[in-house]
């Protein structure tokens, strides 16, 4: 029985060893640029629902700060 834990604890400490080396070399040749893409991707069909959400919240405000009338308009129309 302890033969089988020693072995399954050196192949254990193995592959914790071989992830430490393998993990760096992954990240900075593909594993970063297939992160990055997968982010991209989660995230596409979420971009036109938040620039639409900025539109509805800034429509009505004025430019510069400024509060009269006119600039409520032309704020609108820009």
């Amino acid at each position: 029985m302890q033969t089988v834990r020693r072995l399954n604890l050196g192949i254990v400490l193995k592959e914790v060893a071989f992830f430490m080396l393998q993990f760096p070399a992954w990240w900075y040749s593909s594993g970063l640029l297939k992160v990055w893409r997968d982010i991209k991707r989660s995230y596409a069909p979420k971009r036109r629902l938040f620039k639409l959400r900025i539109l509805y919240q800034h429509i009505f405000s004025t430019m510069f700060g400024d509060d009269h009338w006119e600039m409520h308009f032309v704020s609108v129309i820009v």
